[in-house]
């Protein structure tokens, strides 16, 4: 079975500020009755829908992972006992079971075991005349020679998939309408795959395309860009590609269908949505059975909170909006653990329960007593008043099933039509493009036919098929003006009248060299059409593929359009950028390379933006953004030579400063007397810039003017705070007095935060203006934003928050409870731990700190304390300012974002361990979630948690800010881990009523 670790990007703090929860989520109390009448008991059904049991345990179904329909109208479902761990002595025998209701009365009566002996597979796939099979290392296929639904042979297709983690092992069976296989792999499988085409990597999460018929194998979504571990893959009616992630979220993957491991995110891009606790699977809704509002849904299931939602897809530019799901089945019984969805040939849903009160193994042990080996389950749903889709017989589908409205009868007729093009080619062929040069007519047949064809549903199929079957290359002859002419099938396609359908001839097209799509002799302008031109150039390994992909730019793009772009940037860089260095390759504008050499930022771009600014034609907007990538990316000389240079605009002034800032390049000399003439400009915006490069290189002899120019007081505060910044820089403890003297001037408060930020990057001026800070927070009469914020220099500070601390101890008059209860809110909003200055802050506002005592007998009374909570109270004592509970989590779309949403924390959580996570935080604290301070050689801290990053570079996502800071190596002093975030005693302030009643709260939320 699979669990899931959390998405980290949207999950790090909960997992932080209460560790526990990342334990326990999929781990519940065993039932005490496990009847299938006590779980149908407990469901909660929409309106429209009633439910009835399918199979269950009677029949073997005992901890179903994966289930299929075949073409008879048979549910094929897997089993595995294996999971957790095999028992010393034990015999792995999981199996492919095919179970089939021949009365047609809702309910199986037949099962067949088709293969046994398994070990822990984790998917499958019916087609191509066999299953696929996938198994720890291997990608297997079995075949039933004899026709008596045993398999007879086996054959290792593949191997060297990845097997870190049993349940990340290669899963989620699907089939593309390209006739491709789509499966998955989670965190911490590493994959190296032999094929015929060579050796293929997969690192970490991800899934592959695999072509049946040649054995290629392509990896996308490398490493972990859309999910920790990928749990389900659906494509809708013309293609989209949806994930389902390990945690909450819907992604729409397409965008990132571009063989690059390039460090993207594409969850913030492609999310369509979340349910409210971890879930897995996704199928795609159309059947003429289900209410019209389910159609073109995607059906998700819900193992943490026992329930099955649905995703409307609605579309937006080249994707799909963001939109929130509706419940179709959620259940009180903590062992309802849906994991996979398919809509059956009637049109009914068809839910796999893996019933368990324990889903996963992270969170308990491999032993663990409760774990159910005995029970599971398939329900189905059914609509209201509906008749039920019952197809007379599954065996003959064929062309007509293409247009069917039903998609289960159009993805098995397809299948079949791929398998029979296997001996008889020209005949499926043939008929192929008759219904393709129908394409851009309409239906083929009358209404009321029940051979008519709907081409809407059936054309992105039967491009499907001719790809699958090396068909797309056949010609249709037809007449123009009296002369006859050939076109193949997606030339014929490329004015189709349906955009999905264009932007699926681009898609197909395999000639390498596709031309921009044209409509009507226009430039074909569709986002889905642009959007598959960018995923072509990027995967065609061409240079001369990323100038046309680059005119997306042109026109309208979104936020789907620039994901793929950014992505085909850099998987096309091995052959677009020696190319452009040479001068070889022609772009159809300049801004278009200039876009290309910001995105790449590799340190070839310095020859190529060089080059481009020689020329005497670009405008100047674009030859200030060549200017800004020479900035970052150039040599000592050329950036002498840029900054000398009439191109310097503010903008370039900026780019400088920020590659100074991580240790970036200096200019070679003679660079001063340009610098001392910048910071004299009558352009304040550049003045700025200038005032803070000279800073960051620290030009010495310009050290007078900076301290003239932060003493002016006429002088803006955008020009003398960074001003005092670079007096810091360049003086060191000279300017003490300089910057004591600012901030005791009256008036802007801009100009008191500059100075105490000046004056903490100073060794000497730490106590400086901890004692600055301590003066104005004890003499506010009312906490306020901006007093507030001279907090936040001193936690970027190597023994900032220390300085600070003993500052308002030694402070006359005496900090008041309520700026001290501001400032402990502060230091939580900005997810940090900072004990010795919460000690002291607590102190002040009569508050004990740290945790108490743990013991079992303490939890236990807490537990019984919160069953007799009042959770309505709960809340309200949950949005108190001074807990931080909605400064960093979400709950009914209200609160912080730095955490997920808690809407469903109390479902399937344990009492226990959901006391422990909220007075005990270090508990349990699950490896992968701890913050981790950096401290570079400056004396800047920063603390967060470590993403992904390049060689020789340490990305770390701040918990304050959501930036990622990019730290060089050579810069970090100091890294070690600081566990979580969540400070111990946050509670402390509560009566104990309150706390139960919080407790209470936090157990109601179930979603």
């Amino acid at each position: 079975m699979k669990s899931f670790p959390f998405l980290r990007n949207l999950i790090l703090l909960l997992c932080a500020q209460c560790p526990a929860l990342a334990l326990a989520d999929s781990v519940a109390k065993k039932a005490a009755d496990n009847s299938v009448e006590a779980e149908m008991a407990s469901f909660k059904i929409h309106d429209d829908f009633e439910i009835n049991l399918f199979a269950d345990e009677s029949m073997g179904i005992a901890n179903p992972v994966a289930m299929q329909w075949d073409a008879r109208g048979r549910l094929w479902v897997l089993t595995t006992l294996t999971y957790a761990q095999l028992e010393p002595g034990q015999k792995v025998n999981d199996k492919l079971l095919i179970l089939e209701d021949t009365n047609r009365d809702g309910k199986a009566d037949s099962v067949k075991t088709f293969l046994d002996g398994l070990d822990m597979p984790m998917g499958f796939a019916l087609g191509y005349g066999g299953v696929y099979v996938g198994e720890g290392p291997n990608l297997l296929f079995f075949q039933d020679t004899d026709g008596d639904d045993k398999a007879d042979t086996r054959e290792v297709v593949l191997t060297g998939f990845g097997t870190g983690d049993t349940h990340q092992n290669i899963s989620n069976f699907t089939w593309g309408q390209d006739g491709c296989l789509y499966f998955s792999q989670g965190l911490h499988a590493f994959s190296r795959v032999e094929t015929p085409w060579g050796i293929v990597r997969g690192d970490t999460a991800g899934f592959f395309r695999f072509h049946p018929r040649t054995l290629k194998l392509e990896p996308f979504c490398f490493p972990s860009l859309a999910s920790q571990n990928p749990c389900g893959i659906a494509f809708d009616r013309y293609g989209a590609m949806f994930l389902k992630s390990n945690n909450k979220e819907l992604i729409y993957v397409t965008p990132g269908l571009v063989p690059t491991t390039h460090q993207k995110n594409l969850v913030p891009v492609g999310s369509i949505g979340s349910t409210p606790g971890k879930s897995m699977g996704a199928e795609y809704v159309e059947a003429t059975h289900l209410p019209d509002w389910l159609q073109r849904h995607i059906l998700v299931a819900g193992y943490f909170s026992h329930r099955v939602t649905a995703f409307s897809l609605e579309r937006e530019g080249a994707g799909f909006q963001r939109i929130e799901p509706v419940e179709i089945l959620s259940a009180t019984h903590q062992s309802f653990r849906p994991v996979e969805i398919k809509v059956g040939p009637d049109g009914a849903i068809y839910v796999a329960d893996w019933f368990n009160p324990i889903i996963g193994h992270y969170q308990a042990s491999l032993r663990h007593p409760d774990r159910d080996y005995q029970h599971g389950r398939i329900w189905r749903l059914t609509a209201k008043d509906h008749p039920l889709d019952l197809p007379e017989d599954f065996l003959k589908q064929g062309t007509a099933d293409l247009g069917s409205p039903n998609r289960l009868e159009r993805d098995l007729a397809q299948m079949q039509l791929i398998e029979q093009a296997e001996s008889d080619p020209e005949r499926i062929h043939d008929f192929m493009l008759r219904m393709v040069r129908h394409g851009a007519r309409g239906p083929i047949g009358e209404p009321g036919d029940p051979h008519r064809i709907d081409l809407a549903n059936a054309l992105p199929l039967v491009l499907g098929i001719l790809y699958a079957t090396d068909g797309l290359e056949k010609t249709i002859p037809y007449e123009v003006n009296g002369k006859e002419r050939e076109l193949n099938a997606l030339d014929f396609l490329r004015a189709c009248n349906i955009p999905e359908v264009r932007a699926l001839t681009v898609r197909y097209d395999e000639s390498g060299d596709v031309p921009v799509p044209f409509q009507f002799g226009t430039p074909d302008c569709h986002p889905r059409v642009t959007l598959e031109r960018v995923l072509k150039a990027g995967n065609s390994g061409m240079a001369t593929e990323l100038p046309v992909a680059l005119r997306a730019i042109d026109g309208q793009t979104d936020r789907f359009i620039d994901y793929a772009l950014e992505q085909t940037i850099h998987s096309l860089a091995e052959s677009w950028v020696p190319e452009a260095v040479a001068g070889n390759l022609r772009f159809r504008r300049p801004g278009h390379l200039a876009f290309a050499l910001e995105v790449y930022g590799g340190p070839e771009a310095r020859e190529i933006a060089q080059a481009r600014l020689a020329e005497d034609d670009l405008r100047p907007e674009t030859r200030a953004r060549f200017a800004c990538v020479l900035a970052r990316v150039g040599t000592p000389e050329q950036i002498r030579d840029l900054l000398n240079s009439d191109l310097v605009d503010a903008g370039t002034l900026r780019a400088l400063a920020e590659t100074a800032e991580n240790g970036g390049r200096r200019p070679a000399p003679p660079f001063l007397p340009r610098v001392k003439q910048l910071i004299e400009s009558e352009n304040l915006e550049i003045r700025a810039a200038a005032i803070e490069l000279a800073g960051r290189w620290k030009v010495q002899p310009l050290a007078a003017n900076l301290v003239r120019l932060a003493k002016a007081p006429e002088a803006p505060a955008t020009i003398r705070v960074p001003a005092m910044h670079a007096t810091a820089r360049l003086q060191g403890a000279k300017a003490i007095p300089v910057l004591e003297q600012i901030a005791g001037e009256p008036g802007e408060f801009g100009l008191k935060r500059g100075a105490v930020e000046s004056l903490v990057m100073i060794p000497g001026g730490l106590q400086k203006a901890a004692d600055l800070a301590a003066r104005n927070f004890t003499e506010s009469e009312a906490p306020d934003e901006s007093t507030v914020q001279l907090l936040v220099p001193f936690l970027n500070r190597k023994n900032g928050t220390a300085a600070l601390a003993g500052a308002l101890k030694q402070s006359n008059p005496k900090l008041n409870p309520e700026m001290a209860r501001h400032l402990a809110m502060e230091i939580g909003r900005m997810g940090r731990n900072e004990p010795e200055l919460l000690a002291m802050l607590n102190e002040i506002r009569g508050v004990q700190t740290g945790a108490p005592a743990y013991s079992p007998d303490v939890v236990q009374k807490w537990i019984n304390a919160a069953n007799r909570g009042n959770p309505e109270n709960g809340k309200k004592i949950f949005q108190r300012a001074e807990l931080t509970c909605v400064a960093c989590h979400q709950l009914e779309g209200v609160g912080g974002i730095l955490g997920p949403s808690l809407d469903t924390v109390g479902a399937g959580l344990p009492m226990d361990i959901l006391v422990e996570s909220v007075l005990w935080p270090d508990r349990q604290l699950k490896e992968g979630y701890f913050a981790i301070s950096v401290t570079t050689k400056d004396g800047t801290v920063f603390t967060g948690y470590e993403a992904a990053g390049q060689p020789g570079i340490l990305n770390l996502r701040d918990t304050a800010t959501g930036k990622v800071h990019a730290i060089r190596h050579d810069r970090i002093a100091e890294k070690k881990n600081v566990g979580t975030l969540m400070p111990a005693g946050l509670t402390n302030s509560l009566k104990e009523k309150e706390l139960a009643d919080l407790l209470a709260f936090l157990a109601s939320l179930k979603g």
